[in-house]
């Protein structure tokens, strides 16, 4: 019943004309398969695929085409627009899909249709067994520069009879990299590894027309020059595919395969690699860029230029020149330098190697974070928010270890969904998120501040930071936020105050398929007495995560310096202060008890206190106003403390 199903746009076109008057032309099948290199299902489904493929060179010859859904994927970012109408051409709106002679796969494995985790050896045997009167060949032949390619197809009826298609005929040709091997996977699902990539279509992805029928014995051949792309990763992988399909419907009725050839002589391939020198902690700047040249092709390396940049400025450039065999290395140093503060990005490349192009440019570049801790202590009061952050930015001046990228400063921009600020309370723009829910289970990503002077503390030393979280779904899995200090440098570290799961929680927990986008009642304000390292003059600070995949959590409003509070201090009972952001006026409303006397002080993101007020408490609910006419654009703090009660909120004043 499968086997019917699977090939029956391919049976039907037996309605046109009929086969068994033909002779066999050699069958060569034709996969084509639309993936992505951030798409989660491509990287679960291909590795199966494509062993399938590769354990039938004779049968089977495939194109991939890289989407440019769901994410990220510089393959498709080459030639987007190709891939796209290959794409249309097939309705295909989800990856992956493939499609075997222009038809789907069948849904019969409990997926759906067109999943290749459904193609299996017998279709494979079936579509290559499917008779065809049309025999198409392709050879091709790279220039001596590697410049461009000369290629040759002909396709032939070599049956007995007139071949008239269902619809349009055309001759469709794809220059392929039979193999790519990325270093780090270039997109977010782990893929390093792609086959047959589609990285151009000749001349375009409409292809040659073909007669409208073609004659017993009849034979159409054509030379097309084809330059070659120069984002092109390795020139040793070019191939082309070339197919014969009808558009009436969408049938593939034979297909044929150059393969990728030897480089011409002279040219070389060299790998680079990271030696840089670095300090021997992160609050030791140093750094010695060098980079390692290997050659890893059969001729002799002579000359090449290696350069580097550092956290994308100008590139610095050395000449190198000696006698490298195969497997030969050489080292290129360059003169040392200091790091700047934050996380800094080395990238190096080799190239110009003899003179002339690198045929493999997948190994030419080299890439390091370096994380310093900047010299000087910052003095307190020190208050970090995040509103001068762009929204996917990081503070330069923080160092973020985070492999998979997804800690960084949010605002209402991340999602179409969200209409509120998402600073704490609502009272400004932005935040720092550790978004755990896209982040693999185990991994530790987390947060290091700058050094600060404890010292010039006036008072007990005080932590506090505002967040937010809410468990997801009914899993067990927990994330977990660690707040540490470090007064070595970073060679240990001490917690400070960790919570987890329900103890880290600031509100009710999500749907498992809601992620937490923070409302004013859902953020807490965290107070950490740091009377233990009074006397440090450099304590560093780092917000520690492990994730197990949850939930997002979001922090702001960093403060290190005197807020005063015993521990016979208590929070204010049900503070609220409103409308957030303000305007011309900030309203404060509490719990208090007669003779309670309020003490409120405005301090701006300098520290400098910007207004002073009193008020005297009644019995039950008391509702004060604050005039804020003097008072600039930007974030305030607001201090409210009585002999035993304490609490300090964040706002925003917007005109």
């Amino acid at each position: 019943m499968r086997k019917t199903t699977l090939w029956a746009l391919a049976l039907s076109f037996a309605t046109t004309f009929s086969q068994a008057m033909y002779a066999q032309a050699t069958r060569l099948v034709l996969a084509e398969e639309f993936t992505q290199a951030s798409c989660g299902p491509c990287a679960s489904q291909n590795p199966a695929f494509n062993t399938l493929l590769q354990q039938n060179p004779t049968k089977i010859i495939d194109i991939k085409y890289q989407t440019s859904f769901p994410g990220v994927d510089p393959m498709n970012a080459d030639n987007p627009g190709e891939v796209s109408s290959r794409r249309s051409y097939y309705g295909v709106n989800g990856v992956p899909h493939a499609k075997i002679n222009g038809t789907s796969v069948t849904n019969d494995c409990n997926a759906y249709a067109g999943a290749p985790a459904c193609f299996s050896q017998t279709d494979v045997d079936a579509a290559y067994n499917m008779s065809t009167p049309i025999a198409v060949t392709v050879t091709h032949t790279l220039s001596s520069d590697l410049s461009s390619a000369t290629v040759d197809v002909s396709v032939t009826n070599s049956g007995s009879s007139t071949f008239t298609p269902n619809g349009n005929l055309y001759l469709r040709l794809a220059l392929v990299e039979s193999e790519i091997n990325f270093p780090t996977a270039p997109g977010s699902n782990g893929e390093l590894d792609f086959y047959g990539v589609m990285r151009k279509m000749i001349p375009n992805a409409t292809g040659t027309a073909l007669p409208a029928s073609l004659s017993a014995g009849q034979q159409w051949t054509n030379q097309f020059t084809v330059q070659i792309p120069s984002y092109i990763y390795n020139y040793g992988e070019i191939a082309f595919v070339a197919f014969v399909q009808s558009d009436g419907d969408k049938m593939v009725h034979n297909a044929a395969h150059s393969a990728k050839q030897p480089v011409p002589a002279g040219f070389a391939d060299a790998s680079a690699g990271n030696v840089s020198v670095a300090g021997s902690d992160i609050c030791d700047a140093s750094f010695t860029p060098a980079v390692s040249i290997t050659n890893t092709s059969p001729g002799m390396i002579n000359s090449a230029d290696v350069s580097y940049t550092l956290n994308g400025g100008a590139p610095v450039t050395q000449s190198w020149s000696g006698a490298l065999g195969q497997g030969a290395t050489a080292t290129v140093s360059f003169p040392a330098i200091t790091l700047s503060g934050g996380s800094n990005a080395f990238e190096a490349t080799i190239s110009n190697v003899n003179g002339q192009v690198d045929y493999n440019n997948l190994n030419n570049t080299v890439m390091g974070t370096y994380n310093v801790i900047a010299p000087n202590p910052q003095s307190t009061p020190y208050e970090k928010g995040f509103e001068t952050n762009s929204l996917g930015d990081l503070p330069s001046e923080f160092i973020v270890e985070d492999n998979s990228g997804r800690v960084f400063v949010v605002d209402r921009g991340i999602s179409s969904t969200v209409t509120w600020p998402l600073g704490a309370y609502q009272a400004s723009n932005k935040s720092l998120r550790f978004d755990f829910a896209t982040i693999q289970p185990g991994s530790t990503p987390n947060v290091v501040m700058e050094k600060v002077d404890l010292t010039s503390v006036a008072g007990t030393p005080k932590l506090s930071f505002d967040y937010a979280y809410a468990e997801r779904g009914s899993s067990s899995a927990t994330d977990q936020l660690d707040v540490q200090i470090s007064t070595d440098c970073g060679a240990t570290w001490t917690s400070l105050w960790m919570r987890s799961g329900a103890q880290l929680a600031t509100t009710s927990a999500t749907a498992s398929n809601v992620r937490l986008y923070p409302r004013t009642n859902d953020w807490n304000l965290e107070v950490i007495d740091l009377s233990a390292y009074a006397t440090t003059a450099d304590a560093i600070i780092r917000f520690y995560g492990t994730s197990g995949g949850r939930n997002a959590l979001y922090i702001d409003n960093i403060f290190v310096g005197n807020s005063a509070i015993g521990e016979e201090e208590l929070e204010i009972a049900d503070l609220s202060i409103y409308p957030v952001p303000a305007q011309d006026h900030l309203n404060v409303q509490l719990e208090g008890s007669q003779g309670d006397v309020f003490e409120v002080q405005l301090i701006d993101q300098l520290g400098a206190v910007v207004g002073s007020y009193e008020f005297s408490a009644s019995e039950g609910r008391n509702l004060f106003e604050i005039g804020l006419n003097d008072l600039a654009n930007g974030l305030y703090s607001l201090d409210i403390r009585s002999e035993r009660l304490h609490s300090i909120r964040k706002f925003t004043v917007v005109r």
